[in-house]
């Protein structure tokens, strides 16, 4: 009995432990970050269909979303609805979008969020028109139940020396 005590209490805590890791307000930040990166994210042949794109990027979107930025980032407040309908228009007219990020900072103050990603943006259209950028993309969460996106920023290469120099920040 003694034997099987000390394996099972161990295996409770690193369980315990992982869920307590997964659940701090960072870890779920990420985790929206990515479930809507990897739904931007495409490539001509996916199995990946646009419904589960659709209820993907609803999951981690606010009612309304606020974007600023340089084209292609849309300008000004949005719904889901909208940004699946021009994720759906960037799909179809795109081969590809890869993003590569180089740095993520996340920083929490209350119930709000603002994370800075730093990337580089492979974007082609068929097999001859390929772009390769590197943009800093700005998100700002907001937690009421679970966190939500609810503003979206892309600064384009050599726009600013830093992203809070923009105009338009949040």
């Amino acid at each position: 009995m003694k034997r099987l005590l000390l394996p099972a209490l161990v295996l409770a805590l690193l369980v315990g432990g992982y869920f307590f890791y997964r659940n701090q307000d960072e870890q779920q930040i990420s985790r929206q970050i990515d479930q809507l990166i990897e739904n931007i994210e495409h490539k001509k042949i996916s199995l990946r269909k646009p419904s589960d794109v659709k209820k993907a990027v609803e999951e981690v979107l606010a009612d309304e979303i606020e974007f600023y930025g340089a084209f292609p980032v849309p300008s000004g407040t949005h719904t889901p609805e909208d940004v699946i309908d021009k994720l759906g228009t960037l799909h179809g007219l795109t081969t590809l979008c890869e993003i590569e990020e180089s740095s993520r900072e996340i920083e929490i103050k209350g119930n709000k969020a603002t994370v800075t990603v730093e990337a580089e943006i492979h974007v082609a259209v068929g097999k001859n028109i390929q772009r390769r950028e590197n943009w800093t993309m700005m998100f700002e969460l907001e937690k009421s139940d679970i966190w939500r996106i609810s503003g979206i920023k892309g600064i384009p290469p050599g726009n600013a020396s830093s992203p809070r120099e923009a105009e338009g920040f949040f």
